[in-house]
């Protein structure tokens, strides 16, 4: 039972971090217009108000089905996976932060018809492509699942659910 309620735990942090994630995004919106821009760390940190039509960081902007399609996929398969213990423990993190990223956006898409990215990093002319929360969420996730692929195969081969503890 203690795998089960790991997957459901999971669950509800995804749903938890999207639902913060559209919180952030309206509170953001309802303060800047579209390309106002406020320091947060001086010139480090901003938040600038950009509507992102692409995918994570502006890739392949404009192109509005394929990301639509690619976090609907998600969103149906990876709470699957989660609850069918098709993920170990090593990578149950990793899939519940991409899934609460993938949420997170697609509401956007479906609500808006773009992604509200607002997180600006850099120095001078030098920036990183607005982002947001949903966006850190599905790098991180990333970054979990391939440090398990490369460490936690040994400590996680056993799906959720099925590890004797």
């Amino acid at each position: 039972m203690r795998g089960r309620s790991t997957r459901v735990a999971a669950l509800l942090a995804a749903v938890l971090l999207a639902a913060l994630d559209q919180l952030v995004k309206q509170l953001v919106a309802s303060k800047l217009v579209v390309g106002e821009s406020v320091p947060v760390v001086g010139d480090w940190v901003r938040l600038t108000l950009v509507e992102n039509t692409g995918l994570a960081f502006g890739a392949l902007r404009g192109r509005v089905e394929l990301p639509i399609l690619v976090g609907a996929a998600a969103v149906v398969i990876l709470p699957w996976l989660i609850l069918k213990g098709r993920v170990t423990r090593a990578e149950l993190a990793g899939v519940a932060l991409i899934l609460a990223g993938a949420a997170g956006n697609l509401a956007d898409r479906l609500s808006l018809g773009y992604v509200v990215d607002f997180l600006d990093v850099g120095v001078g002319v030098w920036r990183w492509p607005a982002f947001n929360l949903a966006d850190s969420c599905i790098v991180v996730g990333a970054v979990l699942l391939a440090i398990a692929s490369l460490f936690g195969r040994q400590a996680g081969r056993h799906a959720v659910g099925r590890c004797r503890t």
